[in-house]
């Protein structure tokens, strides 16, 4: 369902599947969804989550630079990479066990959450990236990348251990 156009509401999966790709430029909830290659989002609007999303690749996307605000963070989803394909507004994203962070680039906040380790393939571009751990396990080696951001913070939550890497320099923020 990768046309503009879609009125969806809420999708999910009952069984895993290949691949899926959803797009809807007023917003739409992700249910319990499972895809054995890849799960594609894309919107110009809001994309909140009632169930985990469980696949190795999550792309995210909007069809308009800047746009779309992505709250995955409600779940304990189960992913390896994560991406945007352009440049969305808002990202919040979870999975308790860990992940890897391809290429990000973000308007306005990302925050990653894990109680595992959260390593990085590509650079992430974002004013304020936002570090949390349910359980203060948490494990973040983003200094493999020049990455671009302005303020780092882990806001009221507690992480276990932070490397981090911004050839440009940055402010931190609560850690």
């Amino acid at each position: 369902v990768d046309k503009g156009g879609n009125a969806i509401g809420s999708v999910g999966t009952s069984n895993q599947v290949d691949v899926v790709y959803i797009r809807d430029d007023g917003g739409f909830d992700v249910a319990a969804t499972s895809a054995a290659t890849s799960v594609r989002l894309q919107t110009n609007n809001t994309v909140t989550q009632s169930g985990v999303i469980d696949t190795p690749l999550l792309i995210l996307t909007s069809s308009g630079a800047g746009t779309g605000d992505f709250n995955l963070g409600t779940q304990n989803n189960v992913l390896t990479d994560v991406q945007t394909s352009n440049t969305v507004n808002t990202i919040a994203l979870r999975d308790d066990a860990g992940f890897t962070v391809g290429s990000l680039s973000v308007d306005t906040a990302l925050t990653l959450s894990t109680d595992g380790a959260v390593d990085q393939s590509a650079v992430i571009n974002v004013p304020t990236l936002t570090l949390e751990s349910a359980g203060g396990s948490g494990v973040f080696t983003l200094n493999t990348q020049a990455n671009t951001i302005t303020t780092l913070t882990t806001g009221a939550s507690t992480v276990d251990q932070v490397a981090f890497r911004d050839d440009g320099g940055f402010a931190v923020g609560t850690l």
